[in-house]
């Protein structure tokens, strides 16, 4: 996933430098490796037997949090989410399956 915003010039700007290049990906018997170079982050490399790595440092794939950002954040195996900006929240309960936006 690539999450841009409005910095960094027009919605076809980033489409176009998403998709200009193309990912590398090698499957057999014992799996796959996909290789990316991203706009923002640089290379990005992936398999199905080995670490995430960008940009050549290894990245966690486990034991952090579900959701981080300036709204709030949810917990890894959460089962409440809470979200807050400005005067609205939204919120759910997966445990009473119910949801709140307000």
């Amino acid at each position: 996933v690539e999450i841009g915003s409005d910095d960094g010039g027009s919605l076809d700007d980033f489409i176009t430098a998403l998709t200009s290049g193309e990912p590398s990906v090698v499957r057999d018997d014992s799996g796959f490796t996909v290789s990316w170079t991203s706009p923002s982050a640089g290379i990005v490399d992936f398999s199905s037997t080995g670490p995430f790595f960008v940009e050549g440092e290894e990245q966690p794939l486990s034991d952090f949090r579900r959701h981080e950002s300036p709204w709030g954040g949810i917990e890894h195996l959460s089962r409440q989410y809470n979200l807050t900006a400005a005067n609205s929240t939204w919120s759910c309960d997966f445990d009473t399956m119910t949801r709140d936006v307000s």
